[in-house]
């Protein structure tokens, strides 16, 4: 994410992880609206419910902070919001038996961005009215120097009317036509959240696992390291709540009869209360933890133990990073993190320490530039125009390293699903691809030019995230 000021930054956890506390108060002549509508007004039981969220007035606005509330009986969170291009999530509280939906998000570049925020969406449950409210609504404008605190309405509301399903019968029927063979497996791991979606991946790669690797799911700074990690013991990433061990993790740990967790970050990121949670199971922990991003990345590349290459991505970012892990994991090579235009000392340190022969620069210059590596040798920089670019060129760099009998698809919009996916294509020597709505045309090209190796296709995470429109693009349907 590139931020004007390194004030922005510090701003940006001061707004989603202290709830806005101790922000000055103003009030802007022209305050910035948020707002929700959904794609339609009457829906029938079992239909999806996809839900807008949208700004105006928004010509400088920082961040925003709302809540979602709906009744559990009537409708069913399908998955975490999908942010639009201009956006990052930073904070999110997903209480989903309570109704409640919390959620941070930050503007990514200056401008105006007034429309789509992001889409949300819910699957209609029982016939009847209810409705999907927007609270807690918190908007942030800045110009670089100070922050206000800008007022907006204190809730907005749509109805929702949902029909019992009716089903047509038909005077004629004809018998339900075989499916013809398809040459090409195709297989999703989702669930209902990131932390189900998690789960479906932990199962489809492990019975069981002596050792687990857990990372938060509300973040990706501490996370973007693990995957080398994770395959150095065979283990599988798992995400939880930051505060709270997720219920449906705990019962993954349990059924892979997990031994040992080795918890990636600090107290913020996995809580003592984990630690003691998973202690009192009589699982050993590890815990692998720095100040910051960078230290906690050379703390897991020590862990990781010799080597003689090191890959160098972005500490502010996702994607670039995502796409190498798969690659990195199978490899066993630490991934470090860095500032856009320095270095960070523990991730210099760990060069200098290991005699680093060979450093690959994941990005183009937008998000690492030239003099971060001033001091280094024997650099080589893979980078295209965007994420989806750089995705492929790492890929096709390393042709000769994956197997693409077998490859994984992840959106390159959110972070879980490809941290969780990517150690299960390591596994294989699958290569990750990421995607989104609009398919990138580097995407469509590499998947049509190698086609014909390609067997199976294992999609991380549900239709929401990753519609079956896009995937019979990619295999030309």
């Amino acid at each position: 994410m590139n931020m004007k000021k390194p004030i922005c930054i510090l701003l940006a956890f001061a707004m989603f992880f202290s709830g806005f506390l101790g922000i000055p108060k103003a009030y802007a002549e022209e305050p910035i609206t948020i707002t929700i509508s959904g794609d339609k007004t009457q829906y029938s039981v079992g239909d999806d419910i996809k839900i807008s969220v949208k700004s105006s007035n928004a010509a400088d606005m920082f961040g925003v902070q709302f809540t979602f509330k709906y009744d559990t009986n009537a409708l069913q969170f399908n998955e975490s919001i999908k942010v639009s291009s201009n956006y990052v999530l930073y904070g999110i509280d997903e209480k989903v038996d309570a109704g409640e939906l919390a959620y941070g998000i930050i503007n990514q570049s200056p401008g105006t961005h007034d429309g789509l925020i992001g889409n949300i969406s819910f699957k209609a449950l029982k016939e009847g009215d209810t409705k999907l409210e927007l609270t807690k609504i918190k908007a942030v404008k800045s110009d670089g120097s100070s922050v206000r605190e800008i007022p907006v309405n204190k809730g907005y509301y749509i109805d929702i009317k949902i029909s019992k399903k009716d089903v047509p019968v038909d005077p004629n029927p004809n018998p339900t036509p075989i499916p013809e063979p398809s040459e090409k497996l195709i297989e999703r791991h989702k669930g209902n959240d990131r932390y189900e979606t998690c789960v479906s991946i932990s199962k489809a790669g492990w019975e069981k696992s002596d050792y687990v690797v857990i990372a938060t799911g509300e973040d990706f700074p501490d996370a973007l390291s693990a995957a080398p990690l994770a395959k150095k013991y065979g283990a599988p990433i798992l995400i939880t709540r930051s505060k709270d061990l997720n219920p449906s993790i705990e019962k993954e740990i349990e059924r892979l009869n997990a031994k040992h967790a080795i918890l990636v970050g600090g107290n913020s990121a996995i809580s003592q209360d984990i630690e003691n949670r998973l202690t009192s199971k009589g699982i050993e922990c590890t815990r692998l933890e720095g100040k910051n991003r960078y230290e906690t990345a050379a703390k897991i590349a020590d862990h990781i133990g010799d080597a003689s290459e090191v890959i160098i991505a972005t500490g502010d970012n996702f994607p670039d990073t995502l796409s190498i892990a798969s690659y990195a994991a199978f490899k066993n090579i630490p991934i470090l993190l860095t500032q856009k235009n320095n270095l960070p000392d523990s991730s210099a340190n760990y060069i200098k320490k290991n005699n680093i022969a060979k450093v690959y620069a994941i990005g183009g210059t937008k998000v690492i530039s030239d003099s971060v590596f001033k001091n280094i040798s024997n650099v080589e920089r893979i980078s295209g125009e965007d994420r989806y670019e750089t995705n492929i060129e790492i890929l096709n760099k390393f042709s000769k390293e994956f197997d693409l009998s077998s490859v994984y698809i992840a959106t390159g919009q959110n972070f879980p699903d490809a941290l969780t996916g990517s150690i299960l294509a390591a596994s294989s020597k699958s290569p990750l691809i990421l995607v989104n709505d609009n398919l990138s045309k580097y995407t469509a090209k590499y998947v049509k030019d190698n086609i014909d190796k390609i067997k199976s296709i294992y999609i991380l995470g549900g239709e929401q995230v990753i519609p079956d429109s896009i995937v019979k693009t990619l295999i030309g349907k």
